[in-house]
């Protein structure tokens, strides 16, 4: 009788343990599934359109910008020449032209011992080369300078010559054998040409755009935590 009870009395105990056992899963498992709601805070990005000012450069146009300059060329002189235009005799002398046949002169005639030139004349040239790209007039004064550098006027010149080319401005002047002589210019002048650039000047513009800038916001919201963790148990 005995056996009987203690066995009974175990099967008690076991049965006890199974019951706790189960009933701990039970609660454990309500406590992590059951959810209670409360009221918290939850924070958010959110995109705000924002006013911006940009600025910025263009170039803006402006009226043209005009300048007269001067053809470009280049000058020098070329072959200066010294001729004799007038001989003078510095001696004479009879000389038989023709005899008869004994010997006897028929004919006399006044010959020149030795000739010296009495007047030159001199040749200026001046090469002018238009190098520019455009056609054009040049103009200069001539002159003739003497032993004294003294100078002589001779003449206007007015010469045409297309671009690229070159040409001579020529002029004589006839002076003495005891003379010096020299060739001279002034007042050289060119034709002149206008050019004109286009004109810009660098002008700074605003304008503004909408951009849109990230913003953190907080908002309250429903949420949910377990039974556990609103005992306090986690």
């Amino acid at each position: 009788m005995k056996k009987r009870d203690s066995s009974k009395s175990f099967g008690k105990i076991r049965l006890s343990i199974i019951i706790i056992i189960a009933v701990i899963c039970a609660l454990i498992v309500l406590g992590n599934t059951i959810k209670i709601p409360y009221i918290g805070m939850v924070t958010y990005t959110q995109k705000v359109p924002v006013e911006k000012t940009e600025r910025y450069t263009v170039k803006q146009p402006i009226e043209k910008e005009c300048e007269e300059i001067n053809l470009t060329y280049e000058i020098e002189w070329g072959d200066i020449k010294r001729t004799c235009v007038k001989e003078k005799c510095l001696g004479r002398y009879r000389a038989c032209m023709t005899t008869t046949p004994e010997g006897t002169c028929e004919k006399y005639e006044e010959l020149c011992k030795k000739y010296t030139c009495s007047i030159y004349q001199l040749d200026c040239k001046l090469e002018i080369k238009n190098t520019d790209n455009e056609n054009g007039t040049f103009r200069l004064k001539s002159y003739i300078t003497n032993k004294n550098d003294a100078k002589t006027y001779i003449k206007n010149i007015t010469i045409n010559v297309s671009a690229q080319e070159t040409k001579t401005a020529v002029w004589s002047s006839n002076h003495t054998s005891g003379d010096p002589y020299g060739c001279w210019y002034k007042d050289f002048e060119p034709s002149k040409k206008i050019i004109c650039e286009n004109g810009y000047k660098t002008v700074t513009r605003e304008k503004t755009i909408l951009e849109n800038q990230k913003i953190e916001k907080q908002a309250t919201t429903i949420k949910y935590k377990t039974l556990f963790q609103a005992l306090g148990f986690i």
